[in-house]
Parts: C-alpha cells; sequence; structure tokens
C-alpha cells in the first residue's frame, strides 16, 4: 500500500536552513507526498527562497500567516487551512523549515513501517546536526508508561520523527493547545501535540529505531535557546492538562 504523506514544514526566519530543509524531502525515493511550507509571518528572505526553489514542483504549497502565531499553531493550522485536500488516512509529517530529514530512504521507511505495524503514529529517531549522534529525546517508553497512560508523568522521549494519521487531529480539543489568552501556545508545542496523540493511540503510537531525522541544534532561534523560561512554563501547563482516553474500536 503506498501511503499518502502530508509534510508540513513549520518555519521562521529560516533562510539560512530553508533551502536544504526542502532538497532533504525532494530527493527522496518516496514520492507520492504533498509538502505544506508554513511562513510564520519571517523578516528575512526565507519565503523568497522557497518561492524560487519549489516553483517547477506542484507538490509544494507555500502559506505565509498574516501574524506570527508560533510552530504549534502553524503545524495545527496547516491541515485545516484547506491548501490541499487532505483525507482522513494520510498521514501528516512535521519537518521544521530549519531540519532536515535523514537521507533519502524516510518516506519509503515510513511507508512500509506504516503497513507492516497497523500504527496510528510514529517517533523517533533523530540525530543531532551538531555532533552527528542520536538524540536524547527519541527513544520508546516504558511499557508501563505506555498502558497506564502516564505520558505526562514520564519525561519527554517521544520526538523526531513525528507523523500521525490526519484523523487524529479531530479528536484533540482546540482549547488544549491555547494559552490563557487563547492564541496557540508559543512554546512546547510539540508536548501539546504529541501528549494527546499519544493518549489517544496507546500501543497504536510506534517508535522508529531508524534514524529519520537531523535536528539542527545550532539554529539561534531554538526556544530552548532564546525561550527556555517560557518553553518550562509551558511545559508544566501541558502536563497538568486532563489526560485523554485511548480511542478504541476505529
Amino acid at each position: 500500500m503506498d501511503n499518502k504523506f502530508i509534510v508540513v514544514m513549520p518555519f521562521y526566519n529560516a533562510e539560512k536552513w530553508i533551502t536544504k530543509s526542502i532538497k532533504s524531502l525532494m530527493l527522496q525515493d518516496y514520492t507520492n507526498y504533498e509538502c505544506i511550507i508554513m511562513d510564520d509571518n519571517s523578516t528575512d528572505n526565507s519565503s523568497q527562497i522557497v518561492k524560487k526553489q519549489i516553483a517547477s514542483d506542484s507538490r509544494f504549497h507555500l502559506h505565509k500567516n498574516p501574524i506570527n502565531i508560533g510552530p504549534l499553531g502553524n503545524a495545527y493550522t496547516a491541515v485545516f487551512n484547506d491548501i490541499t485536500h487532505i483525507n482522513n488516512e494520510d498521514i501528516i509529517v512535521i519537518l521544521d523549515g530549519d531540519d532536515f530529514l535523514a537521507g533519502g530512504k524516510c518516506l519509503s521507511t515510513l511507508n512500509e513501517f506504516y503497513n507492516e505495524n497497523e500504527c496510528w503514529m510514529t517517533y523517533g529517531s533523530y540525530i543531532n546536526l551538531s555532533t552527528k549522534q542520536r538524540g536524547k529525546f527519541s527513544r520508546p517508553p516504558p511499557e508501563h508508561v505506555i498502558t497506564n497512560n502516564l505520558y505526562r508523568e514520564y519525561e519527554w522521549c517521544t520526538s523526531h520523527l513525528r507523523t500521525y494519521k490526519r484523523f487524529l487531529l479531530d479528536h484533540i480539543d482546540v482549547k488544549d493547545l491555547l494559552d490563557e489568552n487563547e492564541d496557540f501556545l508559543k512554546a512546547a508545542g510539540d508536548l501539546a501535540l504529541m501528549f494527546p496523540l499519544l493518549e489517544l493511540c496507546g500501543h497504536k503510537a510506534k517508535y522508529v529505531k531508524n534514524i529519520m531525522y537531523i535536528w539542527n541544534d545550532l539554529n539561534e532561534l531554538n526556544e530552548h535557546k532564546d525561550k527556555r523560561e517560557l518553553q518550562l512554563k509551558c511545559e508544566q501547563h501541558i502536563r497538568s492538562l486532563k489526560k485523554y482516553d485511548c480511542l478504541k474500536g476505529l
């Protein structure tokens, strides 16, 4: 079965990295995908670079937000923007615009993995750009965490590459992704979305051991560098929210 992948590429002021990020997708040997590139109201030349690079490839779509809404808002709203038609069984792949896919077989590997495991979502594995070493936030949680739905109590470990079937988003209350001002959380967005997805999926969330992703820890705009206090505050809030029940009978 050839699954359809919808690659969501959120970015802000990524002119130094966006070309390499897009090329890492264009070089995939699996071609059944579309890419929604979300410019979060950048102030540099990122969009001009993107337009030139994707001009001859109709699978790529660029959207620029009129205001900055943060990476979580970018990744979430891309799916609901009617930029392209997305079916419930299509698989969303999050590729940040300053990061890169690791090699040309990532999507074909994912396609085989979904077919063989009958899963609803995947996470892992990545390396850090600076060291080329496997990242510490990408490993399977213990079985008791999965069985007892303890993701929010356990240390964060379910990181890049993050993928999930489109229908799962319909089971998430958007209010759980917002702050007290009803804006999308501006930090820890990966936790805000992944915890509900993991809780909804239970054992249908699978860890991919293969290195799939290169995380650009050299980018000075990474929130653990320039928004660390806010990141910790948002994480505490996200972990305090009510858990989702695992979906049954789908």
